[in-house]
């Protein structure tokens, strides 16, 4: 056989492998239901609340509160969930919540500017942090269901409620703190 037709019999049969390879691939992904997957996109979407004092985190959200002079929110998700994201205010009292359930991979992240903090409620594994430290004259802090949160704060009087598996980290200056666990609610 001539060396010609020895290199286009191998140029052949690698055409036809890669071929095979191509269909066998892109039949398992039509099987596992990939073929019409849409890359996620994360959002930002800025929300308009009015003047709150008090947060309460009900779902699997992170909130970065940040003290400042000006109030905002400004939400970041996944484009599927932005609209379920819910910011409500309720007495002085900003709501965060999600009205639909949460993939393991979900991430939602708040950041929230406000002047004052006077009270912080989370619950179904949220997480609160600050950024920078935050002061005033009373804080509220309670914790449920596997909920954390890293603090840097500078109040005279806080009063803390753990019944959480979770972890809190608080550092700066507290002049007086009332503590209360109860894990078996």
């Amino acid at each position: 056989m001539k060396k010609s037709n020895l290199i286009l019999l191998c140029a052949l049969g690698m055409a036809i492998f890669f071929t095979l390879v191509f269909q066998l691939t892109v039949h398992s992904n039509v099987r596992k239901g990939k073929s019409n997957e849409v890359a996620v996109k994360t959002i930002s979407e800025s929300r308009d609340i009015p003047y709150f004092e008090k947060i309460v985190v009900k779902n699997r959200i992170k909130v970065i509160f940040r003290q400042n002079d000006t109030s905002s929110v400004l939400v970041e998700a996944p484009n599927y969930i932005i609209d379920s994201i819910s910011t409500t205010l309720i007495n002085n009292e900003l709501v965060l919540s999600v009205s639909k359930k949460l993939k393991k991979k979900d991430s939602i992240l708040i950041q929230i500017d406000n002047p004052i903090l006077t009270s912080v409620k989370l619950s179904n594994n949220a997480h609160f942090d600050t950024a920078g430290k935050v002061s005033g004259k009373e804080l509220h802090l309670e914790l449920k269901d596997a909920s954390s949160g890293n603090l840097s704060l500078d109040y005279e009087n806080m009063e803390y409620i753990n019944n959480t598996e979770g972890s809190i980290a608080i550092q700066g200056e507290i002049k007086k703190i009332a503590l209360t666990s109860n894990t078996e609610q």
